[in-house]
């Protein structure tokens, strides 16, 4: 008899962050967090979904990440908690792409962050992909 499978709604649940994006060079920033998205990310390298003209190739950023449930006061959260629940990272514009709707596809390579707590940021996405993975494949079964 096949192993019996509960799901329940929190298995796909997405995991999110809201981030800052800061551009040093242009003195510009991306304050309001529902306005950049992940869309990538890898060892030292994030891919963000970023309104257009926010950034150009080879562009000093700062970026501040925190859970997604500061969103709505992200600003003010970031201002308070630095250090504590709050990543933050330095880095480069690698290419930027223009997107639909008015917005880029921004490669930013990472140039200072904590690694330790990068680590545990991909972890925790590594993590939530797996457990969907193995749902998905004893539901196949």
């Amino acid at each position: 008899m096949p192993k019996s499978i509960v799901i329940t709604k929190e298995n796909f649940e997405s995991l999110q962050h809201a981030l800052i994006f800061v551009n040093t060079t242009a003195k510009t920033q991306v304050q309001d967090p529902k306005q950049i998205e992940i869309v990538e990310y890898s060892k030292a390298r994030i891919c963000l979904r970023l309104p257009a003209s926010s950034c150009a190739e080879g562009h000093a950023v700062m970026l501040f990440v925190a859970p997604e449930a500061q969103r709505d006061n992200l600003l003010q959260f970031v201002k308070t908690h630095q250090g504590k629940g709050v990543m933050s990272i330095t880095g480069k514009i690698k290419s930027v792409e223009p997107n639909k709707n008015e917005t880029s596809i921004v490669w930013v390579d990472l140039i200072q962050y904590i690694e330790g707590e990068w680590r545990e940021f991909l972890k925790a996405y590594t993590d939530k992909q797996n457990q969907i993975d193995k749902i998905i494949k004893d539901v196949k079964r």
